[in-house]
């Protein structure tokens, strides 16, 4: 049996991990290619 508090945490840590790494990757893109140029062809 799940424990609701054990998955609303899971949950909320989830949803915290997909959305800062989202956001990381989204911040990371524009800054990767305007300040290296080259960065993705490595």
């Amino acid at each position: 049996m799940i424990d609701d508090n054990d998955y609303r945490e899971g949950f909320i840590q989830g949803f915290f991990a997909i959305r800062g790494s989202a956001a990381a990757l989204a911040a990371a893109l524009p800054r990767g290619v305007d300040q290296q140029g080259d960065t993705w062809k490595k």
